[in-house]
């Protein structure tokens, strides 16, 4: 992309995603199914007892079926990496005042009821059951199948996705807060102010195209 005179951008993703792509990692190997399949059958107590019993690192998460079962599939390993930042990467990120960011998470939650993901989740059941919803399904879905059971009202509904996914950019922002690489934001011009400035001056020390910030603004 850079050959071609554009400046790549990466927005958005996972935490882990944004740091597979930008950082040197080293994933464990997949899973055997059927192991796997034996492994959910067992209780949290069991999984534990099992990494326990082996001697295997706990995952930091240890009321986390899912680390839980991976920590016994890896015998407790971790995944290899080094974090350091490619020289050509700036990275930035936008972290508002927690008042503005309830705000715009209250308007999401409105809006995404609003365009129908009650029907989307209707959908979903019909295809794939249940259980997949309940197993990998994301936050609103879950909540949507105890609104088409009828255990919650559709303003409770609302109002749970709401605190759920407050909470949930509560560990995102711990998350990221824990790389020393990003610079941080309160909103997006200042953001874009920064970037525009740094583009400028890594232009100006090398043959960078000025189509690089052409292409920012256009993005931005």
């Amino acid at each position: 992309i850079q050959n071609r005179d554009k400046l790549p951008i990466l927005a958005g993703g996972t935490g882990l995603y944004v740091d597979s792509v930008l950082f040197d990692f080293g994933f464990l190997p997949g899973y055997d199914p059927v192991k796997r399949q034996r492994l959910e059958n067992l209780s949290t107590e069991d999984l534990q007892g099992i990494i326990n019993k082996q001697g295997y690192r706990m995952p930091q998460n240890k009321q986390n079926k899912r680390h839980l079962i991976r920590a016994v599939e890896t015998q407790g390993r971790l995944p290899s990496k080094k974090l350091e930042l490619p020289k050509s990467v700036v990275l930035v990120g936008l972290m508002p005042d927690d008042r503005v960011l309830k705000q715009r998470i209250a308007k999401r939650a409105e809006k995404i009821f609003a365009r129908g993901v009650l029907v989307e989740t209707k959908d979903l059941l019909d295809k794939y059951g249940e259980e997949a919803i309940e197993r990998t399904g994301g936050i609103v879905y879950k909540i949507c199948l105890g609104l088409l059971r009828g255990s919650i009202s559709y303003p409770k509904a609302i109002e749970g996705f709401k605190k759920k996914d407050w909470q949930y950019a509560r560990r995102q922002k711990t998350w990221f807060k824990r790389n020393k690489f990003i610079k941080w934001f309160e909103s997006s011009e200042q953001a874009y102010e920064f970037l525009r400035s740094d583009l400028e001056k890594k232009i100006s020390r090398s043959d960078l195209s000025m189509q690089c910030i052409e292409h920012l603004n256009y993005h931005c």
